[in-house]
């Protein structure tokens, strides 16, 4: 997978994290994403990624912050 799109959020505060993987299953279960969690923050970094092939829709409480993005290695013609 080449992922195109990364959305980092962090989980809401008044959500669980069992709230939050029930509330991604379906995005996770296609195959075509991979979602990254922060273990230990040494710094004001949001605590998920989510890296996609496309933008994929989000819940909304999620406030998610999506950047594009590019491969640079190795260079494409």
């Amino acid at each position: 997978m080449s992922p195109q799109s990364a959305q980092w959020f962090s989980k809401p505060g008044d959500w669980t994290y069992e709230r939050l993987y029930s509330e991604l299953q379906t995005i996770i279960g296609s195959g075509d994403v991979a979602l990254w969690g922060r273990q230990m923050t040494l710094g004001p970094a949001l605590e998920f990624c989510l890296q996609s092939r496309r933008p994929v829709n989000l819940p909304a409480e999620l406030k998610a912050r999506a950047i594009a993005l590019r491969s640079v290695f190795p260079e494409s013609a």
